[in-house]
């Protein structure tokens, strides 16, 4: 079935008034199909005022009062008796002067004074006229019975008026006018911050205003049969609170458009702006007395906010332009939406309601107009280091600081982990086995504009490889040389080295060293020296980790020692590092580690050779300070110091490049051979 056509009105409403003994009629013009919608107006009756003296009595002549109908202007006339001999006669004056604007709390109006016989303006009534730029004049309201007009129902977009003519009528004949030069100018703005929500209040419907300007005056039209207009003036927090004639079912099928008055006027000049809504579909109507709002919390974070209990068996139904592109969301899990949204990293939503689900349909709770738009137009987010710290937490390193104003999560397979920003570095508990997964970092920030949320998201790029482990593969044993000593690589021998490394003091090498259980790292608990003495220290997937307190020295007293691991080989978490000879290398061509990585303490290199990977660095610091008198740092990047590490380089050669990140220095002296 074809969709149902719903009228959009023109802002020109024609209107017919009404008279004592016909109806009046207000009309509107659909502005795609012609439809034109009438609306009457009821007759109003004759309200008759008290009268005033039409022929004035005099000796021997009979006086006429008559009396004028305030609706319509008939008149009916009552016989005065005649003055006696010595009565005075009063001869009636006709008169209009002082037009004049007024602006009363922003409601802007043309006023004058009158004057008729000796009973003032009573009986009379009055049309009001304003000139145009090109001479014509424009009747500004045809039937006034009070001696002021209001300006805010013109209906007009733009208009400039150089003249007032005010006009008075006695029996429908015209009495005098007057002229004034004027200058009354008008214009017209969109206004999208006010919300206006419709719903049913004490056995009548109520339309709430929210986020108007307080004392400014307001008019909300509902384009009903009859049309129904109304004006207020929000209280102090921008609300207001009007209730209507229509019931749900007329204002389900309906529109409504809202108006805002600023004005500002002087004695004869006067500016009006008019600020108004589009014409909208009442589609917020809903009988049960519920409201919902999207809002951002104190984390930044987009979230719902809604007055339902049990919202938690409730669906939000996001709806787009195009019906294939809703989105429904379940609220078992809470209010948040962030999180929900990013999967949607380019998505526009014109409204929402609230269901809620029962065995053979959803009931509709509440409804809002509010826009939701879902844009991924920030930046992507480098990833300059990630890894697991010892308390179970995950560590990741980006470039520059984290923004207070934003909210960071981590994405790995198609899940996102919200991140907490810690200094320089976000962190996230995680059971999940990153190792060797792809990760990115996605950075949201959530911006209000009106009715309208705009949830921004960082664009995605081929994002960053997590360090991976590799179970060491097997080594054939050496085989013996006559006359030397050459020991077997045993996991005796492994369990030898971790025992004197962990009793501290200076541990020589004697035999390479291989260690196959990855399953710890080791944590030096005392200084130690280690003298590689020419021999192969493979530490398969593991760190020797150096913490707060504890120093390492390592040294090569015979030349061609080496150090192995698929993972960063020293890790130093605040010790004091001293490191004199030997080669450090990533085993694992494909590995993200680095060779030294130190997240704070110091540490002084003053020999050695240091070879990263394609997708790692030789040496990476985000903290603490670094002293390199020589030593050859190789990779495609050399070095890489981010967040508040600090790098001084006065010798040595770099074969790679130098990536300096955040707050973090690094200095390069004038002998340091540089080579590609």
């Amino acid at each position: 079935m074809p969709a149902k056509h719903i009228h959009i009105y023109s802002n020109q409403i024609m209107t017919q008034p009404a008279t004592c003994t016909q109806a009046g009629a207000l009309s509107v013009k659909c502005i795609q199909c012609g439809y034109v919608l009438l609306s009457e107006i009821a007759a109003t009756g004759h309200r008759w005022d008290n009268g005033c003296i039409i022929d004035p009595p005099a000796v021997r002549h009979e006086g006429v009062k008559q009396f004028t109908c305030l609706n319509c202007a008939q008149t009916r006339t009552e016989l005065i008796p005649e003055l006696s001999p010595d009565a005075s006669e009063e001869k009636p004056v006709f008169s209009i002067s002082n037009i004049h604007f007024s602006n009363e709390n922003g409601a802007l109006f043309l006023a004058w004074d009158a004057a008729y016989g000796g009973s003032g303006s009573a009986g009379a009534y009055f049309s009001v006229e304003m000139k145009q730029e090109d001479g014509s004049w424009k009747t500004i309201n045809s039937l006034l019975y009070s001696r002021r007009c209001s300006l805010l129902w013109t209906t007009a977009d733009r208009a400039h008026y150089t003249a007032a003519r005010i006009k008075m009528y006695v029996n429908r004949q015209l009495i005098t006018e007057a002229e004034q030069e004027i200058s009354f100018d008008i214009n017209t703005a969109p206004m999208n911050d006010i919300g206006v929500c419709f719903r049913q209040y004490q056995g009548t419907v109520r339309a709430t205003v929210r986020n108007a300007v307080s004392g400014r005056t307001c008019r909300l039209d509902i384009m009903t049969n009859p049309i129904e207009q109304h004006t207020f003036v929000p209280d102090a927090d921008g609300n207001a609170y009007v209730d209507l004639n229509c019931d749900l079912d007329a204002l389900r099928e309906t529109q409504y458009q809202l108006l805002s008055f600023v004005s500002s006027a002087s004695t004869n000049r006067a500016a009006l702006t008019i600020e108004r809504t589009a014409w909208s579909n009442c589609t917020d109507a809903f009988p049960e007395n519920h409201e919902f709002s999207y809002a951002v919390d104190e984390n930044h974070m987009l979230i719902l906010q809604t007055d339902i209990d049990n919202i938690d068996e409730c669906v939000l139904m996001l709806n787009s332009a195009e019906a294939a592109d809703d989105l429904r969301i379940e609220l078992k899990d809470g209010l948040a939406l962030t999180e929900r949204l990013l999967a949607q990293p380019n998505a526009y939503y014109t409204s929402a309601s609230l269901l809620r689900p029962t065995d053979d349909k959803e009931t509709v709770l509440a409804h809002s107009n509010q826009i939701l738009n879902v844009s991924s137009s920030l930046p992507p987010i480098e990833i300059t280091g990630a890894e697991h710290l010892e308390s179970g937490r995950l560590s990741i390193h980006i470039g520059g600081n984290p923004d207070a104003e934003s909210c960071y999560f981590l994405l790995t397979n198609d899940q996102y982990l919200p991140l907490e920003a810690e200094q320089d570095q976000l962190t996230c508990r995680t059971d999940l086995d990153l190792d060797g997964q792809r990760i990115e970092v996605i950075r949201t920030q959530v911006l209000k504009s009106g009715d309208m949320f705009t949830l921004y998201c960082s664009a995605r790029d081929n994002g960053f490889k997590f360090p991976e482990k590799e179970t060491e593969p097997d080594i054939k044993d050496p085989e013996k040389e006559p006359g030397k000593d050459n020991p077997r690589p045993t996991d005796e021998t492994a369990d030898i080295f971790i025992e004197q490394i962990q009793r501290g003091g200076e541990v020589r090498l004697t035999a390479p060293v291989t260690i196959t259980d990855n399953s710890n790292n080791i944590e030096l608990e005392k200084d130690v020296t280690l003298d590689l003495n020419g021999q192969t220290l493979d530490l398969s997937a593991i760190s020797l980790c150096v913490p707060a307190g504890v120093s390492l020295t390592v040294k090569d007293s015979e030349g061609s020692g080496e150090i192995q691991s698929s993972v960063s080989i020293i890790y130093n978490q605040g010790g004091t590092i001293r490191i004199e000879g030997g080669a450090l290398s990533i085993s694992d061509s494909a590995s993200g580690s680095c060779a030294l990585y130190q997240q704070s303490g110091e540490m002084t290199i003053t020999g050695g050779t240091f070879i990263g990977t394609a997708e790692s660095t030789a040496l990476a610091a985000m903290g603490g300070t670094i002293c390199i008198e020589d030593g050859i740092f190789e990779g495609p990047v050399a070095i890489r110091a981010f967040s508040k590490a600090k790098i001084t380089m006065i010798g040595g050669e770099l074969r790679g490049s130098v990536v300096q990140k955040g707050s973090s220095e690094i200095i390069i002296g004038e002998n340091v051979r540089q080579t590609a």
